[in-house]
């Protein structure tokens, strides 16, 4: 053939010979072209096994390696589902989107994916308990516009106590959605930020805190505190009863139905009516209920409140969440019922270990705990306890309220305990009538 080409007689024809097996995917010459010895004429791809580009997120990244198995999908075929597995995954974050290249390597016998064919991957990772899969749809009637789904969640039995991370996906069609989407503010007349709004996107998630807790069947508290004060509505995730009391039902319902009744934080300051109405929380006490009072601020005195003499001066805390913590009596029923509490409780704590201590307190007070911040002198301010005719009366300067907020173990432990001091007294009483 090349002799006759030579000679200016070219054949009809001229066969070339590609150096791979494989499906013609472009083609770049048509007949009457000249073609040069270095023209690239066609494409040729062996589609036997191909490569497929998705993206993780970065606080996905610890959940992929290579060789983990990844199912596909792809809008051609709906029903079908297949099978590849990661191959190897990126070097670098896009700065943008805070995500990494993963490609994945998938068998493709029947030439069924071809290539730019859009697909969903789906990693296959190690099955969790808390794995959900609950259908529910909605329409979203225009770009930005948003709705709300619930879904049940009902935790195994066995499950282990710890943090747990739930990843939400959205479907339409074949294609998923896991992002959630937070907006950013501009700041206030600065230079080097932006003008406008930004948005960080990130991957959907919920976190579940599992908590090893005892909890006294039947458990009701009344609980005064503001309206928007989450630690009502997780208490009662734990199967606690709450009632909100505000200045009206104070006055007029019968406390002795409540187990417990909680003074949340600051409440004295919130509430004009509330100082009028510590004779009668102190009477529900020394007929046998439980008071509960969180920090209060500067202007809350204990000799005005409290059932006996104390004093708080200004603001005395401990600012360091992982300070040391010494249990004064430890077998206390505020510290062993219905949960014991131990070193491991002080750990995971936010913000702070507490805040408003007593500074002086009469010896019907009971310190139950000694903690300060490094280098300074140790306070026990932050927790008493006192009888007070067949009730108890207790003051909580921990932070408690932040640690039940932020699923903190040992600050839910403690705070049930707090709560369940009525019933720990009845089950005194109990046993002193039995010895008797």
């Amino acid at each position: 053939e090349v002799e006759s080409l030579q000679l200016g007689d070219p054949p009809p024809r001229v066969r070339y010979a590609s150096p791979v097996s494989g499906t013609i995917t472009d083609r770049h010459v048509v007949i009457g072209d000249d073609v040069e010895p270095n023209r690239h004429l066609f494409e040729v791809v062996d589609l036997s096994e191909v490569l497929a580009i998705g993206r993780v997120f970065e606080g996905q990244i610890g959940r992929v390696t290579v060789g983990q198995t990844v199912r596909v999908h792809v809008p051609s075929y709906p029903e079908e589902a297949f099978e590849g597995i990661v191959d190897r995954m990126g070097g670098a974050l896009d700065p943008r989107s805070r995500s990494l290249p993963v490609f994945v390597r998938i068998a493709n016998p029947d030439r069924k994916l071809r290539l730019n064919m859009r697909a969903t991957l789906s990693l296959v990772v190690e099955r969790s308990d808390l794995a959900l899969a609950v259908p529910k749809e909605t329409v979203l009637a225009q770009p930005g516009a948003t709705s709300t789904l619930r879904f049940p969640l009902t935790l195994p039995a066995k499950i282990v106590p710890g943090r747990h991370e739930l990843r939400v996906q959205a479907g339409h069609g074949v294609e998923t959605f896991g992002l959630s989407r937070r907006r950013i503010e501009p700041g206030p007349n600065r230079a080097d930020e932006p003008s406008s709004p930004t948005f960080i996107y990130e991957p959907a998630s919920a976190t579940v805190q599992v908590v090893n807790v005892n909890v006294p069947a039947g458990l009701h508290i009344g609980y005064i505190g503001f309206s928007d004060d989450p630690v009502p509505r997780l208490l009662a995730g734990l199967g606690i009863t709450v009632t909100m009391l505000d200045e009206r039902a104070l006055a007029q319902v019968p406390l002795e139905i409540y187990d417990a009744v909680v003074v949340s934080n600051r409440m004295y300051d919130a509430l004009a009516d509330l100082g009028e109405q510590t004779p009668r929380l102190l009477d529900y006490v020394q007929a046998g209920g439980v008071l509960v009072v969180e920090h209060q601020g500067r202007r809350w005195d204990p000799a005005k409140f409290a059932p006996f003499p104390g004093a708080k001066s200004g603001n005395p805390r401990v600012t360091d969440e992982t300070a040391a913590v010494r249990l004064l009596a430890p077998e206390h029923p505020v510290l062993s019922f219905p949960n014991r509490i131990g070193d491991q409780d002080w750990k995971g704590w936010v913000q702070e270990r507490g805040l408003y201590f007593w500074e002086s307190w009469s010896e019907e007070y009971t310190p139950l705990v000694e903690t300060a911040d490094p280098g300074e002198e140790p306070q026990q301010g932050a927790l008493l306890y006192a009888r007070h005719g067949q009730g108890a009366y207790i003051y909580c300067g921990l932070a408690l309220f932040r640690q039940v907020r932020a699923g903190v173990p040992g600050g839910v432990r403690l705070y049930v305990n707090l709560l369940s001091q009525g019933r720990a007294l009845k089950k005194n009483s109990s046993t002193t009538d039995e010895d008797r």
